[in-house]
């Protein structure tokens, strides 16, 4: 039992999840850092602020205010908020993350393929040629 479970756990596949997510987590820790710091200040501009900390309040919280000075402090006092801004900041992330992930997999795609082409030789017309040549030479 303690082979087969060895077996599983070293095999080809595991080890390509195992990998796999290893990858795409620091794919993600990368790309939420480049969104957070390069893209979204520059989509905050045009709307003044930074773009997660853009909100709307629902319903105001206990203590009745209609307005916030941020979404930490309309969370704090119980208001229902819809935070549209973190949700496009995820949304980019999201975006970025997959078209990464896309270009990982058509690279590999690619090596794959390069890697099982057959190797050129002669053709088997070639082939039937030189055998025939060779019955004719007897």
């Amino acid at each position: 039992m303690l082979k087969e479970f060895r077996d599983f756990a070293l095999g080809g596949n595991l080890l390509d999840v195992g990998i796999g997510f290893v990858i795409g987590a620091a794919t993600a820790a990368f790309v939420g850092a480049f969104t957070s710091n390069l893209v979204t200040p520059w989509i905050a501009l045009a709307g003044g602020g930074n773009m997660s900390s853009k909100f709307a309040i629902l319903k105001a919280g206990k203590s009745g205010v209609a307005e916030y000075p941020s979404l930490a402090a309309a969370q704090a006092d119980g208001a229902a908020v819809l935070s549209w801004g973190v949700f496009v900041d995820e949304f980019i992330k999201f975006l970025l993350i997959m078209f990464v992930m896309f270009l990982i997999v058509k690279m590999a795609n690619k090596f794959k393929k390069e890697a099982t082409e057959a190797p050129s030789g002669p053709s088997e017309v070639e082939l039937l040629t030189e055998i025939r040549d060779a019955l004719k030479s007897r």
